[in-house]
This record gives structure tokens, sequence and C-alpha cells, in this order.
């Protein structure tokens, strides 16, 4: 891990901070991704403590341009992309037929066309540099 460039959407909580903050641990330049700048630049701070580079960039995974803009900031900060973590993801409780369609939609937007345009935007980088890895995290829950 040391020295590879490593972007980890969902980096501000769960899976997607723990991922970041011990990929800075073992030496890595994490590029971090979430939607709340403020808990990024916290993050951030913490991978920098831990003896890594870090580069906050405030991402909606389901906004295709944001998702690009990603890839770019971390090409442009690094120079290349080693792995992408496809952490982001949200959850709703509730039955399924009274959980709000709005609410579903926000589901899938974010943990499915997420990790879609999360690899959409890695893999080009990735084939250009001859190589990388992409790592899709998930999760199911369901109680019917």
């Amino acid at each position: 891990m040391h020295r590879a460039v490593v972007v980890v959407t969902g980096a501000s909580s769960g899976v997607g901070r723990v991922t970041a903050v011990e990929c800075a641990r073992r030496g890595a330049h994490v590029v971090l991704a979430a939607r709340s700048g403020v808990q990024l630049a916290e993050v951030a701070r913490e991978c920098r403590a831990r003896g890594g580079e870090a580069l906050a960039v405030p991402t909606d995974v389901s906004d295709e341009r944001a998702v690009e803009a990603l890839a770019r900031a971390a090409v442009r900060r690094f120079g290349r992309i080693d792995v992408w973590v496809n952490a982001a993801g949200v959850g709703i409780l509730g039955r399924f037929d009274q959980v709000p369609l709005g609410q579903l939609r926000r589901v899938i937007d974010v943990n499915v066309l997420g990790a879609v345009l999360g690899a959409r935007a890695a893999v080009p980088v990735m084939r250009r540099q001859g190589g990388g890895t992409l790592i899709d995290v998930a999760s199911v829950l369901v109680d019917m």
C-alpha cells in the first residue's frame, strides 16, 4: 500500500472511513469522497496523522459529473489511481411496501448507480496506466 493512490467513496463514515484511515496508516495516498466536506476534512486530518497523504473531494456518487471530477482530481493530484473503493451506501428502515418511493430511489442511486459511476470513472484511468483494482463494498439487510 505504500504510496498507492486509493480513492474511497463513502469515506466520511463506516467502512469507507475505516478503509481510508487504514490505507493511510499503511502509507497510501488517499482520495476521500463523500457529500460532507466538513466530515471529509476531519477524515483527511486523521489520515495525515496516520502517515498518509489525503485529498478530500466532496462528491455525490449519484452525480455522474461529480464522480468524473473525483477521478480527475485524483489523477491531477497524484498522477494515477491504483485502487478505487466504492464504499458509499445509504439504507432505509421500514417495510418494503411502506417506504416512500423517493427513499427507495435514493438507495438505488447511491448503492447501485454510485458503484457503476465509480467504475466508469476509474476503469478508463486504470486501463490507460496498465492496471488497477476496483473494489465494491455491499451490504444487504432485509426483513420482509
